[in-house]
């Protein structure tokens, strides 16, 4: 009989896991909208949703995010993230290179929307949109370390594969948006602060196993 329960207890200890995992992830999910979406972007977030209702999910994602890799968005798809989760996880990694160094001016800010559309992040996207608002309003540094946080919490359930894309598709685009808007403005590279930042967000597509 000892044994026996030892054998349940085990059990449901073993089923507890993947919720608290879940429990996890959502609560993650919650703190990033929640310190990404500020007041005056409450609008769109609402047309995100909406939009999300009228679209099939693949499409919704895409038009959200501007991200359009096939593989990295059935990866997400998988992971049953929304819209307007995919928009702050996409662009909250452009805000923190973009106030790297603490300022952001207007040619600076010119440069930096017109590279993120050459990286793909087209006007008519709500990242584009959103991008463009927090490029007037620099963020707390609280919104790196809850976008941080939510990526590890998402990351416990992907393969290495999907981890990888993911990354690809995310980071490589503030990569590319960092050194085309340093060409703009005639730097000859990243600046230190800028490459500091994107360590730190790559870190969290670390591997954890």
């Amino acid at each position: 009989g000892r044994a026996r329960n030892a054998k349940r207890e085990s059990l449901l200890k073993l089923r507890e896991v993947p919720m608290m995992i879940d429990e996890v992830l959502a609560a993650r999910r919650k703190a990033l909208e929640e310190q990404f979406f500020a007041q005056e972007n409450a609008k769109l977030l609402e047309n995100l949703k909406a939009t999300a209702q009228t679209q099939d999910t693949r499409q919704a994602l895409t038009k959200a995010s501007g991200i359009s890799d096939k593989g990295a968005l059935d990866h997400l798809i998988a992971a049953n993230l929304t819209p307007e989760t995919l928009v702050a996880m996409s662009v909250a990694p452009l805000v923190a290179v973009a106030w790297a160094d603490g300022k952001i001016q207007d040619r600076e800010r010119q440069a930096i929307l017109r590279a993120a559309q050459e990286a793909g992040l087209t006007p008519d996207t709500a990242a584009f949109q959103l991008l463009s608002s927090w490029l007037a309003t620099a963020p707390c540094d609280r919104l790196t370390t809850v976008w941080i946080e939510y990526v590890q919490a998402l990351g416990v359930g992907l393969s290495v594969a999907a981890r990888t894309s993911l990354k690809e598709s995310i980071l490589g685009r503030a990569h590319k948006v960092a050194d085309a808007a340093g060409g703009f403005l005639g730097a000859a590279s990243v600046s230190g602060k800028e490459k500091s930042v994107l360590a730190r967000l790559e870190s969290a597509f670390a591997s954890k196993n």
